[in-house]
C-alpha cells in the first residue's frame, strides 16, 4: 500500500497503510490495515465541525477499530491528553507504527480489543472519556 501523508487542520500527519497483514484464520487481508474514506470524514469532521461540538483539550479519547489510526491521531494533534487506539493484535504494530512516525507517543497508547471478547481497561477500570470510530458495526 505505502504511505499517506494527510493534512488534517492544517496539521500533517504520516499514515503507513500496510498490504500484507492478514487474518490469521481466513488468510484475507485485514480490512484496517488501510485508511478508509469514513476515518479522513471523521478526522476531518473532529479538526473542524468537532471544536464547535466538544472540546478535546485534556480529554481521553478512545477510538474503537482504529485500523490506521487516523481519528485518534487526529485528536491527540488537537489537545487530548491521552489517547487509547485500539485493534486486532495483528494491526497493533502498524498503529505503532504510525503513533512513533507521527511523535505522539506521549500522549497515544495501542491496546488490543477484539470486538465482543474484551474491555480496555486500567487498573481494572474502563477507560472513559470521549469515543471514535469511523467503520464499526455492531455485533450482536
Amino acid at each position: 500500500m505505502g504511505i499517506r501523508e494527510i493534512e488534517i487542520g492544517g496539521n500533517k500527519l504520516t499514515i503507513h497503510e500496510l498490504d500484507d497483514v492478514c487474518d490469521s484464520v481466513t488468510g484475507r487481508a485485514l480490512t484496517g490495515s488501510w485508511l478508509w474514506d469514513s476515518a479522513l470524514v471523521l478526522s476531518d469532521y473532529i479538526s473542524t465541525q468537532g471544536r464547535l461540538d466538544f472540546d478535546l483539550n485534556g480529554k481521553t479519547v478512545l477510538e474503537l477499530g482504529a485500523g490506521a489510526g487516523l481519528p485518534g491521531l487526529t485528536a491527540a494533534l488537537l489537545g487530548a491528553s491521552r489517547v487509547v487506539l485500539t485493534d486486532v493484535d495483528s494491526l497493533l504494530p502498524g498503529l505503532r507504527k504510525n503513533v512513533e512516525e507521527n511523535g505522539l507517543g506521549d500522549r497515544v497508547e495501542v491496546k488490543e480489543l477484539v470486538w465482543g471478547i474484551g474491555r480496555v481497561t486500567e487498573s481494572g477500570r474502563r477507560v472513559g472519556g470521549i469515543r471514535f470510530g469511523s467503520d464499526v458495526g455492531r455485533v450482536l
